[in-house]
């Protein structure tokens, strides 16, 4: 059970973050109304759960430790810049991006930070202070950036069919429409590697996962069965989350599809898509009224944050 104690302690820290990782648009509701927020189609943020919230704390002192030099690296953008901290307001802003409620618990995690050799206090007051990262500070930085949390790579998970190729543009289109490169699938590049040797490859080099659990009844053709539920894209989605990836979930609308999600996985919130004609036309995706690669594209930036090129995309859209 959350205790409000527990909520009010971790959560402006997770929240702060999230916000220096562009991760926003998302709203944040109790996990017990959480099925009727996901289908409210007129809402524009993707709804997360306080347990699935909460659950972004850093899981041990290693992981904070590493998660405070990333938010510093956010913060300070050149080796000669410094960040101020101060304990003039009773709630120090600042003390957050080092998972301390105060001025005092911020400038204890420094200092544990600075035996480690990554920061160095070049101020320091009873009440103010400011602090620099290390040049052995940005080598540790550039090796965390180096890990998939700072990857400009998605990858897709899906069935390889002609009934799929809509799904598989618009999921590009999404994916570079949040900043990042656009996926390639294993059948579309060429390799001389065992084929789930070039998956796996594939999927630790990503920053998160889509996986689309479309699939269409099983039909026997010349002793081999086409269609049915894809394990294939189970097992990725499960190597991804095992690799502590993030994985969006997709789905066509169709009872088909639906009827056959796995009960492990039917609670998690998925994008239902579905195929219809613009007035040219066309064909479109949408996902319930609104535009599919829209929807997808909001998930994506609720869920890891803005790609680096966002701002780039954003340009060319203006």
């Amino acid at each position: 059970m959350i205790t409000g104690e527990e909520f009010y302690s971790k959560a402006p820290s997770i929240a702060a973050e999230r916000k220096l990782k562009g991760m926003d648009g998302y709203l944040l509701v109790f996990d017990s109304d959480l099925s009727s927020w996901q289908n409210n189609t007129s809402n524009s943020f993707t709804p997360i759960g306080i347990r699935a919230f909460l659950g972004e704390y850093p899981q041990d002192a290693i992981d904070m430790f590493n998660r405070i030099l990333v938010n510093l690296g956010h913060l300070i953008t050149h080796p000669t810049n410094n960040f101020r901290l101060s304990a003039q307001d009773e709630k120090s802003y600042e003390s957050v991006y080092f998972y301390s409620e105060d001025y005092d618990k911020a400038i204890q995690m420094c200092e544990e930070l600075v035996q480690m050799g990554w920061l160095w206090f070049c101020e320091r007051g009873i009440s103010d202070c400011r602090i620099k990262i290390t040049p052995q500070g940005w080598l540790a930085l550039r090796e965390l950036r180096k890990t998939s949390q700072d990857s400009d790579k998605a990858f897709l998970a899906m069935w390889f069919d002609k009934s799929t190729d809509n799904l598989r543009e618009a999921v590009k289109e999404a994916v570079k429409a949040a900043g990042y490169d656009s996926p390639i699938t294993v059948d579309e590049l060429p390799h001389n590697d065992f084929i789930m040797n070039k998956v796996i490859n594939m999927i630790t080099d990503a920053k998160f996962v889509i996986a689309d659990l479309t699939c269409l009844p099983e039909e026997l053709v010349s002793d081999k069965i086409f269609g049915g539920v894809r394990g294939g894209v189970y097992f990725e989605a499960g190597l991804a989350r095992g690799q502590g990836k993030e994985v969006i979930h997709t789905c066509r609308d169709a009872d088909e599809s639906i009827a056959r999600l796995h009960f492990d996985v039917h609670q998690i919130n998925t994008i239902f898509w579905k195929e219809e004609k613009d007035s040219e036309g066309n064909i479109v995706l949408k996902s319930y009224d609104s535009d599919f690669i829209d929807v997808l594209k909001h998930r994506i930036i609720a869920t890891v944050g803005k790609g680096k090129h966002y701002l780039e995309v954003k340009r060319l859209e203006e």
